[in-house]
């Protein structure tokens, strides 16, 4: 996994966001948050606007 490259051993948190592949990212490592009360998000729906 990523986590093994030297620049990246300073990183305390790593987040993923799957819709249906939990069981797969399970398997690295991941689990699901221990608070997810504290976490917020700001999606922008388009950020490429119309492409008109």
């Amino acid at each position: 996994m990523l986590n093994g490259h030297p620049q990246l051993q300073g990183l305390r948190r790593w987040s993923l966001v799957t819709s249906d592949a939990h069981a797969l990212y399970h398997q690295f490592g991941f689990r699901e948050l221990a608070s997810p009360e504290k976490h917020m998000e700001d999606v922008v729906r388009n950020p490429y606007g119309d492409g008109g």
